[in-house]
């Protein structure tokens, strides 16, 4: 119990929605550190997780390569260790880089996220799993359609013979 009151005092001065100054002091697999404001924590990308094995290198050499980095928690957010962040490199999105060089993918698609739509420009061009539809123009219908269309007709003319025409009472002359 007394860890998890250690780490929310820790994590406190972060409030959410709010772009913080930050310095990286360590990058793996597992979690980035940061240190800001006096207190150093685990994070890692929120909402995007990454394609390919060593997608994490390509995270950790962006940082590097920053001269300024800043983090942003989103309100969906609990504050626990390791904290998901929205991770910027010199002014932009570390999960937007990321995502237009095909290096990660988004994982949950959640409008109520505060970057929800630019995750989603940024992923747009990538491949999506179902074609969108192609409406059909006039006069383009499949044959299938007229097939369907002339075994019902058949059906009914069947029906209309076996059932009225044959069975109806003749009237006999006298």
């Amino acid at each position: 119990m007394q860890m998890i009151l250690v780490l929310l005092a820790a994590l406190l001065p972060f409030l959410h929605e709010q772009v913080y100054e930050a310095e990286v002091t360590g990058c793996d697999a597992d979690s980035i550190t940061l240190t800001s404001q006096g207190t150093t924590f685990e994070s890692e990308l929120f909402n995007v997780d990454y394609l390919e094995e060593d997608g994490w290198k390509k995270t950790c050499a962006l940082l590097e390569d920053a001269q300024q980095v800043a983090f942003e928690v989103d309100d969906a957010v609990a504050m626990q260790e390791p904290l998901p962040v929205y991770l910027y490199a010199d002014g932009k999105m570390i999960q937007v880089s990321l995502l237009e060089q095909k290096k990660a993918y988004i994982e949950i698609r959640n409008p109520r996220y505060r970057h929800e739509d630019t995750l989603e420009m940024a992923q747009s061009d990538q491949s999506v799993m179902a074609k969108s539809a192609q409406p059909f123009t006039q006069g383009s219908l499949p044959l299938r359609s007229y097939l369907a269309y002339g075994i019902i007709v058949l059906i009914w003319i069947f029906m209309f013979y076996h059932l009225i025409y044959r069975h109806w009472p003749k009237v006999k002359n006298k």
